[in-house]
């Protein structure tokens, strides 16, 4: 069943795995020594981590805007709960 007046979104946030490999990607580019600016930044953008932030960014922007605009009550519960979970929580 459904509940009256709630309301299921699907924030499109990626499992650990990929962000885990993401963050692996960005760190080995931000620590290895880099004389091409452009392709550095291109290297950046093919992690993906700075889409896997803004995820959750608009994410937790969007709870927050309906706790404190509609004074609305949140639940929040990803597949697995053990990482977008509590991130989305934080923020």
């Amino acid at each position: 069943g459904s509940y009256e007046g709630c309301e299921i979104v699907f924030l499109g946030i990626e499992n650990i795995h990929a962000v885990r490999k993401s963050y692996t990607r960005l760190r080995e580019i931000c620590t290895a020594p880099q004389d091409d600016d452009e392709r550095w930044l291109q290297n950046v953008s093919e992690t993906y981590w700075l889409q896997h932030l803004s995820k959750l960014l608009q994410g937790s922007r969007r709870i927050a805007e309906h706790v404190v605009i509609e004074r609305a009550s949140i639940l929040i519960h990803c597949s697995d709960g053990w990482d977008r979970t509590p991130q989305i929580s934080a923020l």
